[in-house]
Order: structure tokens, then C-alpha cells, then sequence
């Protein structure tokens, strides 16, 4: 959790970056030397992903990745991330989210299989496999239920869980999935 009255604003000049790159790690980012950042956008100047053939991997390349990644002359998150990511109860915490989340998933495929097929994805990263085209109930859950989900590929509804998730955020998901999935109609192929 961030410290009390944090508040993170990264406008002005990039004066220099490096991004870091090998193995398992992607940057999704416009920001190079010289960028202009203005106070009006969202804090989010890049996102550093990190994968790999498990949970320990991913975290290992994440931190490293951090540890290389330098941005000048703006403000940056970079040592909040890296606290984050060196915290084990914070990482405990997210894991057993993570399972709860997959658990919850799981239950509610038997309820709802004429739509759902199985979970899919990693952690926090989860998602449910449609048996059809996953875009319209996306909409459906968006306008008639107040979930943000998003359409991934291979029919799958991604879930988006807030980074602080706790029991609440997931009961409240799976009720509006399952609102979503008792009153939604596929549209006609």
C-alpha cells in the first residue's frame, strides 16, 4: 500500500531513459529521451512486464528489470515498484488472492457452462473462456453489470482486480459474472 499522502505526478522533460530488455521482459512505453510528459495524463508512463515458466521467474526478471530500468528528469515510482516487489507479505498476499480468484472461477464455470468453458491465465492475471465470441458479453457485463472486463483472445474475458484485491473485490466479481452470465444473450452467429 502506498505510504500516506503519496502522490505521484511525472510531468516535465525526459532528460534521459533506459529501458531494460532480455529474457521475459517487454516495456510498453512512447517515452524516450526528450519526451515531453504533461501533469494532464495518467501517471502511467511505462509498463514493465515480466514472464516466465513460473511465478518466482516472472518476479525474479521483474526485479531485475527494475533494478536496470533509469529514467531522468522526471519523477518516477521506480523505488515504490522495487519495495513492492521486495515486500512478502505483499507478494504472499497477492498469491493467495490469486488462488482465491482462480478458486472462485472455477466454481462458477458448473453454474453457467452453456458460456463458460475454463480459466485461463497466471496469478492475478485471470480469465474465462467463452464457448462463443467473448466482445459482447464484455459490453454486456460493462453496460448492464458495472464490471470492467476485457476481451482477450481465444474468447477469453479478462478480469481486471484492483492491485490491493481482497475478499470483497472478489465476491463482488463473481456476483456480477454471474449476473452477467444469468441474463445475457449471445448474439446470433
Amino acid at each position: 500500500v502506498p505510504p500516506e499522502g503519496f502522490v505521484f505526478e511525472p510531468s516535465g522533460i525526459v532528460a534521459d531513459v533506459e529501458w531494460p530488455h532480455g529474457e521475459g521482459i517487454r516495456v510498453d512505453t512512447h517515452i524516450t529521451e526528450g519526451a515531453s510528459i504533461p501533469p494532464y495524463y495518467d501517471s502511467m508512463i511505462a509498463k514493465v512486464i515480466a514472464h516466465g515458466p513460473d511465478r518466482a521467474t516472472a518476479i525474479a526478471r521483474l526485479r531485475g528489470a527494475l533494478a536496470v530500468t533509469r529514467i531522468e528528469g522526471v519523477a518516477t515510482n521506480l523505488m515504490f515498484q522495487q519495495r513492492i516487489l521486495a515486500d512478502p507479505e505483499f507478494l504472499a498476499h497477492v498469491r493467495a488472492m490469486g488462488d482465491r480468484l482462480r478458486s472462485a472461477l472455477e466454481q462458477l464455470i458448473p453454474n453457467h457452462d452453456h458460456l463458460f468453458d475454463s480459466v485461463r491465465g497466471m496469478g492475478l492475471m485471470l480469465g474465462l473462456r467463452l464457448k462463443s465470441d467473448s466482445r459482447a458479453f464484455v459490453a454486456h457485463l460493462r453496460d448492464h453489470h458495472g464490471l470492467l472486463t476485457v476481451a482477450g483472445g481465444d474468447n477469453v474475458v479478462r478480469i481486471l482486480p484492483p492491485l490491493v484485491i481482497n475478499e470483497q473485490h472478489i465476491a463482488e466479481c463473481i456476483e456480477k459474472l454471474s449476473a452477467g452470465a444469468r441474463d445475457y444473450t449471445a448474439p446470433a452467429a
